[in-house]
């Protein structure tokens, strides 16, 4: 029998969402919107925490905060700047690396941006 521990680390739970959310460590988020969605960044994370977001409807936003950066696979950066989506089907998956600082992307798909 699998380990529902070790498979809620890989698998976290999914919540739609429509409107600003502060976002939790170990959680999925799928934006439903017309328009676009934000989600802040979780203050408080521990190395190895990850954060999912995806959109079936209108764009993400994901605000990262003073002191804190996301490295996407690109090579850009966002510190305390934004990522954005920019249609539906985006997606994006990041692990904290340094805890409550700094996050890297595991995975994306479709066109993000980051400024």
């Amino acid at each position: 029998m699998a380990n529902s521990a070790f498979l809620q680390r890989f698998l976290p739970p999914w919540t739609v969402i429509t409107a600003l959310t502060n976002g939790l460590s170990n959680q999925g988020y799928i934006t439903n919107a017309a328009g676009t969605t934000t989600v802040n960044l979780p203050v408080t994370s521990a190395v190895g925490d990850v954060l999912y977001l995806a959109t079936i409807q209108g764009d993400f936003i994901l605000n990262v905060g003073v002191g804190q950066t996301v490295l996407l696979n690109s090579g850009v950066s966002s510190a305390a700047g934004t990522i954005t989506s920019n249609g539906v089907g985006d997606n994006l998956q990041i692990v904290c690396a340094v805890a409550d600082t700094t996050w890297v992307e595991t995975s994306a798909g479709g066109t993000l941006s980051a400024v």
